[in-house]
Parts: structure tokens; C-alpha cells; sequence
């Protein structure tokens, strides 16, 4: 039995979270929530319907240089927050890092927690992702061939003229979020990248903000 174990939620059939999220929510008096961990599986088919425009946005699972709270099953959503739960929340250990979504809160470091694709875990370890079918042999690359990163434009339908963002590549520097309002320059990305994610203004400027924030190395 360890903190990082993953177990059900008390009074929350179906809903699971990190032994160590449980154990502080209960600590601030157990108040009601409406999400706990999000399996990947499940945040990808979210990325998905967003990407379609079918859905709220939602961030890449596989952008694993982004906290993904949920994912690594280290976060609540809390219904009918109010400023006494939160400071229990606090006091308890969790913080609040988005003032757009002022119901989350999640565990201080989640990066130091891995993303779940599967429950039950096992206790004392991070948990892994499921190991990948071995792939038949391909040709080795040439040599400038660069790494895949996920990469996404944006649209912000809220100026005019658009404002591009091509987000994901370099993250924690200015390189990771490229900003245009040239639409034959967003052209020639979408025809690499897919077509542009359209976003409200809020939302587009709380995107950069994510994709902006420098990364946090340990020593």
C-alpha cells in the first residue's frame, strides 16, 4: 500500500484517484466532486472530438510536458466550490493553478506522477503505460530527420483578422507557441498540422499561457 496506489473514490462509484489525492481531499472534509482521474484512453477520445470541433477543449494526452493533472490521476474537479472548500483544499495540500478553472485543483508536482492508461495499478511504483506491440523494422531515417512532436494550430475567432498559434514544438520556450495573423503563412501550416482548432479569445489566451509556461527542471 502506497501513495501512489490508485483506488476508488468513497461515496463515488466508478470514480478513481491517487491513494495520496484520496487521503488529502478527506482530509478537507471530503467535498463533492465531479472528476477525479481521467484515464488516457479517455483524454485522447476528448483531444479528438475537440481537434473535430465537437467538443470543449481538451489537452494532448501525448504532450507529456504538460501537466495533465487528470490524467496522472493526481486532481479533482469540485462541484459547488466556494471559498471555505477551497481553503480547506489548501490546507490540505493542493493547489489551485488556473484562475479560469477555479473547481480544479490538483497535487503540487504532478509531472513526478506518470499518466494512467489502465486500473487497477500496482502499488509502491509510478505507474507505467502498457507496453507497445514491437514494430517490424523500418529503414533507419537520414540523419536530419527530426523527432515528431504533437503539434497543433489554433485559431482565436475572436480577432480580426484570425490569430494563428502553432503550438507543441520546444515546449517552455518562446519556439512553442508561434503566433501570425498572416493567413497564407496559417495556410501552409495547416496543410503540415490539419486544420486550425478554433478557440474563443479566453480560451485562446489561456492556451498560450499553458503552452508558454517555462518548464520546471529538477536538479
Amino acid at each position: 500500500m502506497g501513495a501512489l496506489d490508485i483506488i476508488p473514490v468513497p461515496g463515488h462509484p466508478g470514480m478513481f484517484n491517487r491513494r495520496a489525492a484520496v487521503e488529502a481531499w478527506q482530509r478537507a472534509g471530503s467535498p463533492d466532486v465531479t472528476y477525479g482521474g481521467r484515464l488516457y484512453g479517455e483524454q485522447k477520445r476528448l483531444y479528438d472530438l475537440f481537434r473535430a470541433g465537437k467538443g470543449s477543449p481538451a489537452d494532448n494526452p501525448d504532450a507529456t510536458w504538460m501537466p495533465l493533472a487528470h490524467c496522472r490521476f493526481a486532481a479533482w474537479d469540485i462541484r459547488g466550490i466556494t471559498p471555505t472548500i477551497r481553503a480547506r483544499l489548501i490546507r490540505a495540500g493542493f493547489i489551485f493553478p488556473y484562475s479560469y478553472e477555479g473547481w480544479h485543483c490538483e497535487l503540487p508536482n504532478v509531472k513526478q506522477y506518470a499518466i494512467v492508461h489502465t486500473i487497477p495499478s500496482t502499488s509502491g511504483e509510478a505507474v507505467k503505460p502498457l507496453p507497445k506491440p514491437t514494430p517490424a523494422p523500418t529503414p533507419a531515417p537520414a540523419p536530419t530527420t527530426r523527432k515528431a512532436t504533437p503539434v497543433t494550430l489554433y485559431r482565436n475567432d475572436s480577432t480580426t483578422p484570425y490569430t494563428y498559434a502553432l503550438a507543441g514544438d520546444s515546449p517552455g520556450t518562446p519556439a512553442n507557441w508561434l503566433v501570425t495573423t498572416r493567413a497564407d503563412l496559417a495556410r501552409d501550416w495547416a496543410a503540415v498540422h490539419g486544420s486550425a482548432v478554433p478557440l474563443d479569445g479566453p480560451t485562446f489566451t489561456a492556451f498560450a499561457a499553458r503552452y508558454e509556461a517555462p518548464l520546471s527542471v529538477k536538479s
